[in-house]
């Protein structure tokens, strides 16, 4: 696999994720052939790839939902066998989807918080909330992302790219607390965030996944090839269930990259 220096990489840590030779077949169905992928600390990698491409599987098994079929994961230098999504959350691995999952009659604080006890948050003593440590805890997670929203805001009167900023501080905060626990950096993964934004929201969160590149690594995954293109260091590109590209995105424009997802030129015929 192509080995390059990124600027702010650290090399001398293990990388944050490295698979090796990982599959996943469902009966008859090859739904990622087996594959190699290496993500150091402090990199945004993009993932790219037509629907059926087999970029929903491999995300499921980073984050516990699906057993890989053969190979190997390793975590910050550990080897790891996710039981399931809260086991991957447990080591260092967070995902923020496409759909949205805050309590909208919840304060900001308490949805970044909540089920934080897994991972050893202060804010919860034997089952109890301390609610002004819940609020500070907030608003240090949301400082670190380089967020201003209010820990006392209602969710359900944030904006979309406001409340996308909530989930990504969420799954930040159980993802640091769980990898620094171990020694290791977090991975978020961040599945089409700006499906939905318009262009001034969508810069808001570019902003933020600038910052986060900052306290860990991230796979942000897009159809936006512009926007990949513009915030990622590397893209990795699949198709037909396998890894066909990883590329330095300096060195490839958006119709190298398409080219790489289908597999002719966008103008070619058919």
């Amino acid at each position: 696999m192509m080995q390059s220096h990124i600027p702010g990489a650290v090399t001398a840590a293990p990388p944050v994720l490295s698979l090796e030779n990982v599959s996943k077949t469902f009966a008859s169905v090859v739904a990622v052939k087996p594959l190699s992928l290496t993500i150091p600390r402090h990199q945004v990698v993009g993932l790219i790839g037509e629907n059926g491409a087999g970029k929903s599987t491999l995300l499921k098994m980073l984050t516990g939902v699906h057993l890989p079929n053969q190979g190997r994961m390793v975590l910050n230098g550990r080897e790891v066998r996710f039981r399931g999504p809260l086991d991957a959350t447990a080591q260092g691995v967070g995902i923020v989807h496409q759909e949205q999952s805050l309590f909208t009659n919840l304060s900001v604080a308490e949805n970044i918080v909540m089920g934080a006890g897994r991972g050893g948050s202060k804010a919860v003593r034997a089952g109890l909330y301390r609610w002004s440590t819940v609020r500070a805890e907030a608003e240090a997670v949301l400082s670190r992302i380089g967020s201003r929203i209010n820990p006392d805001t209602l969710v359900g009167d944030l904006s979309f790219a406001e409340r996308q900023m909530v989930e990504i501080a969420r799954t930040i905060h159980l993802a640091c607390q769980t990898a620094e626990a171990r020694g290791g950096a977090p991975l978020v993964i961040l599945d089409e965030p700006t499906s939905v934004l318009e262009q001034a929201e969508t810069e808001v969160l570019e902003a933020e996944i600038a910052r986060l590149r900052g306290i860990g690594s991230v796979i942000f995954v897009s159809h936006r090839l512009e926007e990949v293109l513009r915030i990622c260091d590397r893209t990795v590109v699949m198709r037909d269930g396998e890894i066909v590209a990883d590329r330095l995105t300096s060195e490839v424009t958006e119709a190298d990259l398409y080219r790489l997802m289908i597999g002719k030129d966008r103008h070619a015929r058919t």
